[in-house]
């Protein structure tokens, strides 16, 4: 039985990726639990402390450190474990580094998350049902609200 493969497109490259063997997957996965996974829940728990349902203008102060964590913290970590999963995206770093946008990473990252499989979707919702697979299926870019091209199997 061949390993399930998937297709990214970073920059103006195109690469297959393939499942990573079990060794590799599991430390994978624990890193994504502990850099991306975990931190990301805490930031939208922390969002569901300070909103009591009505925001206002003078809320918005509460929201700089998720947001921040949203949009520099996780993109970062986001990235990392992209480059971590494949070989040919390690040996290309410096290249996807110049040349990939956030929109096509984030994608990437999603593709290579299903491939990589660490729990069943259901499973890695949130105790609020926000958890990271909900946020990633909301993203323009999987939910059809975009023009730009998509990752394809």
């Amino acid at each position: 039985m061949q390993l399930q493969t998937t297709n990214i497109t970073l920059g103006e490259k195109d690469y297959t990726i393939q499942a990573a063997g079990y060794r590799r997957a599991r430390g994978w996965k624990k890193t994504f639990f502990a850099q991306l996974y975990d931190p990301l829940i805490a930031q939208l728990g922390a969002v569901n402390e300070i909103s009591d349902g009505a925001l206002t203008l003078g809320d918005l102060g509460q929201y700089t450190p998720f947001a921040q964590g949203i949009l520099l913290d996780s993109i970062d970590a986001v990235f990392e474990l992209l480059i971590g999963y494949a070989q040919p995206l390690e040996n290309d770093r410096e290249s996807i580094e110049e040349t990939a946008s956030d929109a096509q990473i984030v994608d990437a990252f999603w593709e290579v998350l299903k491939l990589a499989n660490p729990l069943p979707p259901g499973l890695l919702a949130g105790g609020n049902g926000l958890g990271l697979m909900g946020i990633l299926q909301n993203l323009p870019s999987q939910n059809g609200d975009s023009d730009r091209a998509k990752v394809t199997n």
